[in-house]
């Protein structure tokens, strides 16, 4: 809220980025790097050797950073598939050119490795190409989602297929028998094409 407001009412913009920089949040951070307090980004830099969250922050804000710093970062960020997420989302703004896509592919892994609510974050927003996404083992809800953010017919087939083996080896599953259905209404209700 500090770091908007300071943006929107230049009176007040010292100020308010001033108490926005006493956090250690990536606002906070931005706030910091527009009152240029150095003395922020140096203690970011050396919680960054070890916490996780600084090491994403750093990683974002800080795209010159030396390679044997990004690489501590990334040995970081890599345990924690939300932070890989943040990481990447937020460097593919703050990098220059396309040097985030090297980012993304070194912790791809890590982004989606969690199967539900990172995997769907990092396809939604970092690859939203969905012939890439990987479907093994995805959560079906967290699919579905990303079906309806992404206007398909229909949940994948290896998603679809292994919901059909679970009702089959469990006919009382709510989960199975209601993305089921939710599939076939998603159909009836695409546009036919003209033939």
């Amino acid at each position: 809220m500090l770091f908007w407001l300071g943006h929107e009412r230049p009176p007040f913009r010292r100020a308010c980025y001033t108490l926005a920089s006493v956090g250690d949040g990536l606002y906070a951070a931005l706030a910091a790097a527009q009152t240029t307090s150095y003395g922020w980004f140096k203690d970011l830099l050396d919680r960054a050797r070890t916490d996780r969250a600084a090491s994403a922050i750093a990683m974002a804000l800080l795209p010159k950073a030396p390679a044997v710093l990004r690489d501590r970062w990334i040995r970081n960020v890599k345990t924690e598939p939300g932070l890989a997420y943040e990481a990447v989302r937020w460097s593919k703004h703050t990098w220059p050119g396309g040097r985030w896509l090297e980012l993304r592919q070194r912790l791809r892994a890590a982004g989606i490795s969690d199967k539900a609510r990172w995997w769907y974050h990092w396809w939604r927003d970092i690859e939203p190409d969905p012939s890439a996404h990987d479907y093994l083992a995805v959560d079906p809800l967290w699919c579905a989602e990303l079906v309806i953010d992404f206007d398909l017919p229909t949940l994948p087939e290896p998603v679809r297929n292994r919901l059909w083996r679970e009702l089959a080896t469990n006919r009382n599953s709510r989960e199975a028998l209601l993305l089921l259905r939710w599939c076939q209404t998603r159909r009836k209700a695409q546009p036919q094409e003209d033939q």
